[in-house]
C-alpha cells in the first residue's frame, strides 16, 4: 500500500493510491488507472476551503490524464463529497482535478498551451478529441439557435439537443410582453396617464413575480395586470411556460406542454400565437430536458460578466491586457 501511494503522489495524484488498472475496450494500447483516496488525508471543502468533518458519500468518476509513456491514460477516480459545517456537502478540493472537470488540470492547461501555437484542429486529433469523442457526448445545452442546432447534429450525431429555459424566457419576453405591452400603449394615445403607465412598466412585466422585492412594485403589477387583460395573459403565460422545465417525465411533460399550447393559441393575442407555432418546432429539445436536465446558465454569467469589464473600460486597445482582466474576474477557473 505504501508503494501504490508514492507511485500515486509521484504521478501527480495527492492525497490517492493506486487501485486496478487495466486496459480500456476501445484502446488496448491504453491504460486505465483506479485512485483511491487516502484515509488518512485532510478533508477540504471546494467550496469554501475549510476543512471538513468527514465525508458525506462517494461515486466515481471518469477522468481523461496526460498520456503516460505514450498511452492514452483514464483514471477511475473514487470522488468524495464531504461534510462542511458552513457549506453543507460539497465536492472535495483536489490540487489536481477541478471540481466537476473530466480532464485533470494538467491536461486541461496542456491543451491550453499547445492551443496557443498550434491549429486546434491539430491539437484535438492529438489528444484524440475529435470526431470518435465526440459521438460520445449525449446531450448539449443551447439556446433557440438553428445553426447551433445543425452543428451539433453533424459534429455530434448522438447528441441530444437540450433547449435552455434561460434563452426560451429571454425570447418571450422580448416576442410576446414587449411586443403586447407596446400594442396596448398604443391604444390608449388619448389616456396619457395609463399609456405612461404601460409603456414604463417593461422591467416590471419580465422580472419574475419571486424577485419583486419592493411592495410598491408589487401593488403597481397587481393593478396593471388587473386592467389589461392582455398583458395578464402574456405574463400568465410566461410564469406557466417555466414550469415546464421542471418536469422529469416525457409523458407529462408533452401533456402540460399540450395544454400551454392550447391556451397560447386561444388567447387570440397574435404575438403569444406566433412564439407557440415557432416554440412547437423547438418541443423536441425542450422535452429533452427531462431526461438532460442540463443549461448554460454558467456560460450566460461568465459572458455578461465579461461583457460588463469591457463596458466599464470602453473597450481595451490590447487583447493582452482584455485577457488578463478577464482572468483576474475568475480566478477560480484554469484557462
Amino acid at each position: 500500500m505504501a508503494e501504490s501511494k508514492f507511485t500515486a503522489a509521484f504521478c501527480g495524484w495527492k492525497d490517492h493510491r493506486l487501485g486496478t488498472l487495466g486496459h480500456p475496450d476501445d484502446d488496448p494500447a491504453g491504460v486505465w488507472i483506479e485512485l483511491i483516496p487516502d484515509p488518512g488525508r485532510v478533508l477540504i471543502c471546494s467550496c469554501c476551503g475549510d476543512v471538513a468533518d468527514g465525508v458525506h458519500d462517494q461515486s466515481e468518476r471518469w477522468v481523461r490524464d496526460l498520456p503516460m509513456f505514450g498511452m492514452r491514460t483514464d483514471l477511475l477516480v473514487h470522488r468524495c463529497r464531504v461534510r462542511c459545517a458552513r457549506c453543507g456537502p460539497r465536492l472535495e478540493a483536489l490540487d489536481w482535478l477541478s471540481p466537476y472537470a473530466r480532464v485533470t488540470n494538467r491536461l486541461a492547461e496542456s491543451v491550453a498551451r499547445l492551443c496557443k501555437v498550434l491549429p486546434v484542429k491539430h491539437v484535438a486529433q492529438f489528444y484524440g478529441l475529435g470526431p470518435e469523442r465526440c459521438k460520445q457526448i449525449r446531450a448539449v445545452a443551447m439556446d433557440m439557435n438553428a445553426a447551433f442546432d445543425l452543428e451539433v447534429k453533424m459534429h455530434c450525431p448522438n447528441a441530444q439537443v437540450v433547449c435552455d429555459l434561460f434563452h426560451v424566457v429571454a425570447k418571450y419576453g422580448r416576442e410576446v410582453v414587449d411586443r403586447v405591452r407596446v400594442d396596448q400603449a398604443n391604444q390608449l394615445r388619448h389616456d396619457k396617464p395609463a399609456r405612461q403607465l404601460i409603456k414604463r412598466s417593461r422591467w416590471l412585466l419580465l422580472r419574475n413575480a419571486e424577485n419583486i422585492a419592493k411592495e410598491t412594485d408589487r401593488i403597481k403589477l397587481a393593478e396593471l395586470l388587473k386592467v389589461n387583460r392582455a398583458l395578464a395573459k402574456a405574463y400568465i403565460l410566461k410564469d406557466d411556460l417555466k414550469e415546464l422545465w421542471d418536469y422529469r417525465h416525457t409523458g407529462y411533460a408533452r401533456r402540460f406542454w399540450e395544454d400551454w399550447h392550447h391556451r397560447a393559441i386561444r388567447s387570440r393575442i397574435e404575438p403569444l400565437k406566433a412564439f407557440a407555432r415557432k416554440l412547437k418546432g423547438y418541443l423536441p429539445g425542450i422535452l429533452s430536458h427531462c431526461n438532460h436536465p442540463l443549461n448554460t446558465s454558467v456560460l450566460e454569467g461568465i459572458n455578461n460578466k465579461i461583457k460588463v469589464i469591457k463596458r466599464m473600460a470602453y473597450g481595451y486597445r490590447d487583447d493582452a491586457y482584455f485577457f488578463l482582466k478577464i482572468r483576474q474576474a475568475f480566478p477560480g477557473n484554469a484557462g
